[in-house]
């Protein structure tokens, strides 16, 4: 939020930090066992679905961010484990309890109340609900990674989101190419290596 309101830093520029930084981090730490295995980002079809999923919700998501305030974008984008236990079963042996069920719909409620109903009462707003939207399709991708920790490690996982997050935003940091200062860099260095190490 910082780096893009008062350091006029794209959401590109924003999220290939994000994602750069992820990848040096992976190359730094992950080694033995726990390396990439590089070749399979590109012909897991769960790998590449959690890669080009994930590295484009992403620049979604801090555009949200940079549009309704950290605050907001981050209680609607954060709703979605209960979407992930809707769509658990679809995808995994695992079967959605009631309690699962009333406990979603009563965290949706508080979610509603947080955001302030009267903001509501109009309608969505465009970014509501495009925050809504990254929500339901993160829901998905955590159901994808629980799958994909059956057969891979927690560096490919990551790393395909990085690498396919790094292809697609790089194109359009080369078209916005609003390069910061020396702050703005140290804000992008400082979010990436936060979020990375999250």
């Amino acid at each position: 939020k910082i780096a893009g309101d008062t350091f006029n830093t794209s959401v590109w520029l924003i999220t290939l930090f994000r994602f750069g930084v992820g990848l040096v981090l992976i190359q730094t730490f992950f080694h033995g066992k726990q390396r990439v295995a590089w070749k399979k980002l590109f012909t897991d079809p769960w790998l590449v679905s959690r890669g080009i999923l994930g590295g484009s919700l992403v620049p979604l998501y801090n555009l949200c961010i940079l549009e309704l305030g950290a605050g907001r974008s981050t209680i609607l984008s954060s709703s979605y484990p209960i979407f992930g236990a809707l769509l658990a079963p679809l995808l995994l042996a695992e079967y959605l309890k009631l309690r699962h069920i009333i406990l979603g719909l009563i965290a949706l409620g508080g979610i509603y109340l947080m955001t302030g109903p009267e903001s509501f009462a109009t309608g969505l707003n465009g970014y509501d609900a495009l925050a809504i939207g990254i929500a339901i399709m993160s829901g998905l991708i955590v159901v994808i990674i629980r799958k994909l920790h059956a057969t891979h490690n927690t560096a490919t996982i990551f790393a395909a989101q990085c690498v396919f997050g790094f292809i697609i935003c790089t194109p359009g940091s080369l078209i916005d190419i609003s390069m910061p200062p020396f702050a703005g860099w140290m804000f992008l260095i400082g979010a990436a290596l936060l979020v990375a190490f999250g």
